[in-house]
């Protein structure tokens, strides 16, 4: 519920965005109807809160920015002070496109001599991302730890040269999948483009073009390669608060189509039946492919232990919150659950009374808990108890669930 108005919350904010750039109506719905019914935006939505929520912060802070544009206001740079702070607490990979587009904003105000705003601009952009070292200071631990997530790895990725086309290879087949309606729409505004290149050129001439929406553009391209070849995983989570640059333009080029053609060309009607074939397009792919859940395999497992709800389950850890909190929805299956770290097998076998079979959590993983060796701890339990047999059933990232029966 929450993540869904979170995500009706992005797309919102992107409409407005797009209105507050000089687009039509018609093209700021178009926009908010090609990133709200895409693939990789819905799959935003449902994958993990945290990421719908870095989105939606993104597209704030580029609100905010395109706000500062139209006209200097104080209070808008301190509102983006503050989603600067907000979007770093929620997520750190934040920073970089937050980084690049302020960084393209000072450079528009600076060709646009908007020195006032800078001077209001810079210390609040500033202020707030700084603020979190104040606020969670133990993210200096985090950038700098030899984790999967952290400073160091990203610099190991960022050294590995030989890696950099698989990356972006990779990532960019993320968004080309989740975003062929698009794709689609700007290969068609590209090819119009072509047709009448004399009456672009004549509004390039004219400067009729409103390039402002690259400031927006421009570092979410920038930010894509980058993330691509730091990323600790090739996962597409990593670019999901980029998708609403990428979208935003389409609008551009929607934006720059309409202005070519004129209003001879493009009549209301005509601009109505646009938008109606992009819904109708953005609807069909939104219907051709599901989109991206975390760890979709689990129904699969979720429906192995239902089966066996009624037998004991016991899970083996020493006291490490991850793998549980990754088992939680597999382990809601269960009436109760008897954690132990004990090597003393007596405790277990006095919960697990006279059951035929156990179902029997191991915690597996060496870098993030206990790691502790599924075999030799088996091997006891044959050893020492009347559980002879042991059927693995499915491996996560933290741990091993087998089914041991007598």
């Amino acid at each position: 519920m929450l993540d869904g108005i979170l995500y009706l919350g992005t797309v919102a904010m992107l409409y407005a965005l797009a209105r507050k750039l000089g687009g039509r109506r018609y093209i700021a719905a178009s926009v908010a109807v090609l990133y709200g019914l895409s693939v990789i935006g819905l799959s935003t939505m449902v994958m993990i809160r945290m990421y719908v929520l870095l989105a939606l912060l993104t597209v704030v802070l580029m609100y905010f920015i395109a706000d500062l544009m139209g006209q200097f206001k104080p209070r808008t740079c301190i509102f983006v002070g503050l989603t600067l702070l907000a979007g770093l607490l929620t997520q750190y990979y934040f920073v970089f496109y937050a980084f690049f587009l302020c960084a393209a904003y000072v450079l528009w105000a600076l060709v646009k001599r908007q020195y006032k705003a800078l001077a209001w601009f810079v210390p609040c952009a500033l202020i707030g991302a700084a603020s979190l070292i104040l606020v969670f200071p133990a993210a200096l631990d985090h950038l700098f730890s030899g984790k999967l997530v952290s400073g160091e790895s990203a610099m190991d990725n960022l050294k590995n040269f030989a890696q950099y086309p698989v990356r972006l290879r990779t990532f960019t087949g993320f968004a080309t999948h989740g975003l062929k309606a698009a794709i689609y729409t700007a290969l068609i505004c590209i090819g119009t483009l072509c047709g009448v290149f004399p009456r672009l050129q004549a509004a390039s001439f004219d400067k009729r073009l409103n390039l402002n929406w690259l400031v927006f553009i421009i570092p979410a391209v920038v930010t894509f390669v980058l993330v691509a070849v730091i990323s600790p995983v090739d996962e597409a989570r990593y670019i999901y608060n980029l998708i609403p640059a990428f979208v935003l333009a389409v609008g551009f080029l929607l934006d720059v189509t309409d202005t070519t053609l004129g209003d001879k060309t493009l009549t209301d009607f005509a601009r109505v039946l646009a938008f109606l074939a992009i819904t109708v397009l953005a609807l069909y792919q939104a219907r051709s492919a599901p989109p991206d859940y975390l760890y979709p395999e689990h129904a699969e497992y979720n429906a192995m232990l239902e089966a066996r709800a009624d037998a004991p389950c016991v899970y083996f850890s020493d006291n490490h919150f991850e793998p549980l909190t990754e088992d939680l929805i597999q382990l809601l299956t269960f009436d109760e659950v008897y954690v132990t770290d004990d090597q003393d097998l007596a405790p277990m076998l006095d919960y697990v009374g006279d059951a035929d079979e156990v179902v029997v959590y191991i915690d597996t993983s060496v870098f993030w808990s206990s790691g502790y060796d599924a075999d030799e701890l088996l091997g006891r339990i044959r050893a020492e108890t009347d559980y002879k047999q042991a059927e693995e059933l499915f491996t996560t990232g933290l741990s091993t669930t087998y089914v041991i029966s007598k």
